[in-house]
């Protein structure tokens, strides 16, 4: 018979009144025991599928941060060769590219506080095992001595595998920015040749 259908009801169980309304508490411990274990085993894999997926997103945020360098420095190639069009390309891509990048950084905020909310279930799964334990130990060992278990905490991560295609369409307001844009890059060439 399964006590548990969710992680969060192992933590939040009171294990003695388990025992009490069991019809054969020294086995009934012994299950408990088993499924938190499994439990404690299912959230460490969690964790580190999540810290993995962090760490994946930053890889991914800092191609795409360089991509973002880039392709600015195409803008501002393009300008010295005063090359509008090809400078509004890069700026396009540059554009692009940036939002892609928040995206990414949204979800490696995501990821995080999944990994944290991981982490605080498997703290509480690890202190309800040591409790189970003790209570099988007293039940089914009463001379015996109580092996403790630090149960080292692994962490993972999560991943997703964002969407980098782009589209060759502007609209006016993508337009605007990249004019805005094109303009301050202008200046700052302008300024750039006066200081020389």
């Amino acid at each position: 018979m399964a006590f548990f259908s969710r992680l969060t009801e192992i933590v939040a169980c009171d294990l003695k009144t388990l025992l009490k309304e069991a019809s054969n508490p020294n086995l009934a411990i012994r299950d408990i025991v088993g499924e938190i274990e499994e439990g404690v085993a299912g959230a460490r894999r969690s964790c580190k599928t999540a810290t993995d997926n962090i760490e994946r997103l930053t890889r991914e945020i800092d191609k795409q941060l360089g991509q973002v360098a880039l392709w600015h420095a195409k803008a501002v190639e393009a300008l010295r060769n005063q090359d509008e069009t090809q400078a509004r390309h890069a700026l396009q891509r540059e554009l692009e590219i940036t939002d892609l990048t928040k995206a990414l950084k949204q979800q490696q905020q995501a990821a995080q506080g999944t990994l944290e909310q991981i982490k605080t279930t498997l703290k509480g799964l690890e202190a309800q095992l040591a409790t189970a334990r003790r209570e099988d130990q007293e039940l089914n060992h009463p001379t015996g001595t109580l092996e403790t278990q630090s149960a080292a905490t692994e962490t993972t991560g999560i991943t997703a595998s964002p969407d980098t295609s782009s589209t060759e369409t502007i609209d006016v307001q993508r337009a605007a920015e990249i004019e805005s844009f094109l303009n301050k890059m202008k200046q700052q060439l302008a300024d750039d040749a006066l200081t020389r």
